[in-house]
């Protein structure tokens, strides 16, 4: 016990402020997904082509939908980007999405379209 506790005292610190480990973003990183609900026409492409269900368009009447994108079961592909008819989902540049509570990671927003929107 007594060894291990010298060898942490020796090893020092050995964290790095989030300043150090800025670096730049690998080149085939796309990033996160962002949702622009005034974009969406309500056909939930997006949603089915996510292949890890971190997309879900779910339905609150009246015309009402509520968007939900989980990034701790996204995997950053893409896909929902490339398959949404409208600029409802774009690709931003960051990726670093660290926090300290799972829920922080899951992004709801309620959205009211008209279903014959047209692109």
């Amino acid at each position: 016990m007594l060894r291990i506790i010298s060898k942490a005292l020796r090893t020092g610190r050995v964290t790095y402020t989030a300043k150090a480990l800025e670096l730049a973003d690998p080149p085939t990183t796309k990033g996160r997904p962002a949702l622009d609900p005034a974009q969406c026409d309500g056909n939930a492409a997006c949603e089915a082509a996510c292949p890890t269900s971190a997309i879900s368009l779910g339905t609150l009447g009246d015309g009402r939908r509520l968007f939900t994108l989980d990034y701790g079961a996204c995997i950053f592909c893409g896909r929902c980007a490339a398959a949404c008819t409208r600029t409802a989902v774009t690709i931003e540049g960051d990726f670093a999405l660290a926090t300290l509570r799972r829920a922080d990671l899951v992004y709801e927003v309620e959205v009211q379209y008209t279903a014959q929107a047209t692109p």
